[in-house]
Parts: structure tokens; C-alpha cells; sequence
């Protein structure tokens, strides 16, 4: 090895170990968290004030919770002894904001068995009204389509019942009982706003009783239809005075 190879290398290693050491605080500064200015062969200026020497521990102390000895010691010796275990002092339950408590439920057994109801049952809210196809019917209702077309507007000019649209969509489409009703009760009325006489009065009265005791009325839903009907026969009695 060339003496300049051999002097270049110890430049360097004195240089690396320079910074080593510089890097590396001693006891003392690291102690009291100073900086450490310590040279390869000098004390640092703080260990010199003190009239210290720098030291340096091989390892460094692990940080973390300091944790006695004669604590541990403590806790396995009152583990060996029940009678100290006993005597040791006892976790304080501190009671809670009464605000916060959880609400003590009561069993279910405690509970009383509530009998269930017979009108408990959900009620549907829509019972459609079934079509007038059975020939054996009870009620029989009869009604004039070409008068009804023909002279809707002298209902319509005294109430609303209906739209005369509605009338004609609705006219050849399965028809419920409420609706072949008002198809009556429109029928008669007409009758009665034509020609006012006694014997169409008496008519109105005898259709007016008639459905009044055979129709049964829709208790479960609204059935506008029957509305209607209702509506118009009581709208032209009273008209009349019947």
C-alpha cells in the first residue's frame, strides 16, 4: 500500500470518527438536553464548566413508563397472599349522571300476556266493488243510455256530478253496483227535470226508497260512485220538496 494511499485513509478515518463523535452527545448533555460540543480529545464546554469528564454508556436507556422493581415485586407477593390481597384497596364505582343510567328493563316473564283483540285485525283500506255480472242479483237497476247523452247537461247545469268524459269512458267498461246506481239515479232525475209531473215525482220516490233499502252501503271504503248517487238524489229532493 502507497504512503499516500495509507495517509489519505487515515485523514479519513479521524474525519469519520470525528463526526462519530460529534454526533454522539455525552451523558452530561444528554442529561440535561445540552449541545454537545465535544472534540476527538476534549471534554465538551459544559462537562469542562462543570469540572466533568464526558462519559459515555454504551447502550441507551430504553424510554418508555418507568416501572419499580419493588412494584412488581409488590403486586407477585400480594398475588402469593390472599389475606394482603383482601386488605389491598378495592376499585370505587363512582355513580353515574342519573341522566345516563340505561333504563332497567323488566323481564320478559313479568310481563303480562295482553289477549289480542278482535277488531285488532288491520282493516283493508280498499274493498273494490264487485261488478253486476250475476243475473241472480237482488237489486236490479235500469237505466236509459241515450237519454243520459242526450240531456246530461240539465244535470250539470243544476250540480256536478260528473264530467260528461268521464261518462263515456266509463259507459262501456265493467260496471260496479254504486256505479250501475248512479247510472239509475242520473236516468231518473233526468226524467224529472224534463217533465216535472206527478208521475215522474212519484217515480223519483220510489227509486230514491228503493235504493236507500237494498244498496248496501260501502262501510270499509269510500266509494265515489255511491257519492254521487247519494248527491244528486238528495240534491233534487230537496229541489222538489219530495
Amino acid at each position: 500500500m502507497s504512503p499516500k494511499y495509507q495517509s489519505q485513509r487515515l485523514a479519513t478515518g479521524v474525519k469519520m470518527n470525528k463526526i462519530k463523535n460529534s454526533i454522539k452527545a455525552c451523558d452530561e448533555c444528554r442529561a440535561t438536553k445540552s449541545k454537545c460540543d465535544r472534540d476527538i480529545n476534549q471534554n465538551c464546554q459544559n462537562c469542562i464548566s462543570k469540572s466533568k469528564s464526558c462519559t459515555f454508556v454504551s447502550t441507551r436507556k430504553k424510554r418508555g413508563p418507568k416501572f419499580k422493581k419493588e412494584n412488581l415485586n409488590l403486586m407477585r407477593h400480594l398475588i402469593d397472599d390472599p389475606e394482603l390481597a383482601q386488605s389491598a384497596p378495592k376499585e370505587v364505582s363512582v355513580p353515574m349522571n342519573p341522566l345516563l343510567e340505561p333504563i332497567c328493563s323488566l323481564p320478559i316473564t313479568t310481563i303480562p300476556a295482553i289477549p289480542t283483540l278482535p277488531f285488532a285485525q288491520p282493516i283493508p283500506t280498499f274493498i273494490p266493488p264487485v261488478p253486476i255480472l250475476d243475473p241472480q242479483s237482488q237489486v236490479a237497476f235500469s237505466y236509459d243510455i241515450p237519454l243520459l247523452f242526450q240531456h246530461f247537461d240539465k244535470i250539470s247545469n243544476e250540480i256536478n256530478i260528473m264530467p260528461i268524459s268521464e261518462l263515456i269512458h266509463r259507459i262501456n267498461q265493467p260496471k260496479s253496483i254504486y256505479f250501475e246506481m248512479l247510472l239509475s239515479c242520473l236516468s231518473v232525475t233526468i226524467k224529472l227535470l224534463l217533465n216535472p209531473n206527478s208521475e215522474t215525482m212519484v217515480k223519483f220516490n220510489e227509486s230514491l226508497h228503493y235504493y236507500v233499502n237494498n244498496v248496501q252501503i260501502p262501510i270499509y271504503h269510500f266509494d265515489l260512485d255511491y257519492f254521487r248517487s247519494v248527491q244528486c238524489l238528495t240534491y233534487f229532493k230537496n229541489k222538489f220538496h219530495l
